[in-house]
């Protein structure tokens, strides 16, 4: 009986030892799993939530400049609406076929204010707006954008230039169709 109680105590001590050599740091672990990972990775799905609904949330204005010898020839069907006002509410529809809803605001003779009371998307809005033949420059986040048909004698040297590279245009199947 006291082999068995010394056999038992024995392999309870190796048992021990065993265990405690194998300690495992598991805070380095993680770090050392998280090296390679994006920040976007490491965020749980109720913090990735909460940063896309804050986004989504964010109302956006963009600036709108307008080119003068396009809008002037435009004649409006109804007279007491300028041709600028006409202009905005056939984008508005444009867009809101497309999905997003837009507010438009004349501030001078040939620029316009649009703003996205759910920002989430204004970066389509910005590239609807540079795809359009009437639009000379957009800003947006402080950064003027030119169409990919702008010249570049008509950029101001304050303000940063970029241009939209776009991919070749789908063929559209409705023309008052938008895809964004």
């Amino acid at each position: 009986m006291w082999r068995r109680c010394i056999v038992l105590l024995v392999m309870l001590l190796a048992s021990a030892a065993i265990l405690a050599a194998k300690t495992i740091d598991y805070d380095a672990l993680e770090r050392q799993w998280e090296g390679g990972d994006m920040d976007d990775e490491l965020l749980s799905d109720d913090e990735l939530e909460y940063r896309r609904k804050g986004t989504l949330d964010k109302s956006e204005m963009v600036f709108v400049a307008l080119k003068e010898d396009i809008v002037d020839r435009l004649v409006p069907e109804e007279p007491p609406n300028s041709a600028v006002s006409e202009l905005c509410a056939t984008w508005k529809h444009m867009l809101m076929h497309g999905g997003l809803t837009v507010n438009f605001y004349e501030l001078e003779q040939y620029k316009v204010l649009a703003g996205m009371q759910h920002g989430g998307r204004v970066k389509d809005l910005r590239d609807f707006f540079l795809e359009q033949p009437e639009v000379k420059d957009v800003t947006w986040d402080q950064t003027t954008y030119y169409p990919p048909s702008a010249s570049a004698s008509s950029s101001s040297s304050k303000k940063k230039k970029k241009t939209i590279k776009k991919k070749p245009a789908k063929k559209k199947s409705h023309p008052a169709k938008v895809e964004l």
